[in-house]
């Protein structure tokens, strides 16, 4: 794999961390949301509604900070509400223990991506990062000489 490759996307390592990241932030701070609203000793439908944006905060802040991708971190973040947070919810676990939940969520459901993202072949479309770049340097032309004496002019890119 070239360095130009790999430099334009995510390694498994990062995904990895990502979905580690995504999974320990919605764990966090969807139990203090839980715990905030609850102080009353009532955790109503509405408290419930509201707190179900939480995971795709969550999701988003990741995503801006560690460039992993929305989907990537959406998937996760409910992923891990629905199974573990909720169920432990109920149980009556607290901020730390829900925190912990997420975190091991956030890397069970993150494994799949990140082995995927470490497996797959490079993709080297025309499109790359580095042909947008410098898609608005000019070119400068070189005059070469072929074998058999003709003169001819080139463009390069890169001198």
């Amino acid at each position: 794999m070239s360095e130009e490759s790999r430099a334009r996307r995510t390694t498994g390592r990062e995904v990895f961390a990502g979905g580690l990241l995504t999974g320990l932030s919605t764990g966090f701070a969807w139990s203090s949301i839980v715990e905030l609203f609850s102080t009353d000793q009532l955790f109503s439908g509405t408290e419930f509604l509201t707190s179900l944006v939480v995971p795709g905060l969550m999701a988003v802040l990741v995503w801006k900070l560690w460039r992993t991708g929305l989907v990537f971190g959406v998937i996760v973040a409910y992923l891990t509400l629905l199974i573990p947070l909720i169920g432990i919810g109920l149980g009556g676990a607290n901020v730390l223990q829900a925190t912990f939940a997420g975190a091991i969520a956030g890397i069970v459901y993150g494994s799949p991506w990140a082995i995927w993202r470490a497996f797959r072949p490079p993709t080297d479309q025309g499109g790359s990062a580095e042909s947008a770049i410098t898609a608005g340097t000019p070119t400068s032309p070189t005059t070469t000489t072929t074998a058999t004496g003709e003169a001819g002019v080139e463009f390069s890119r890169f001198e």
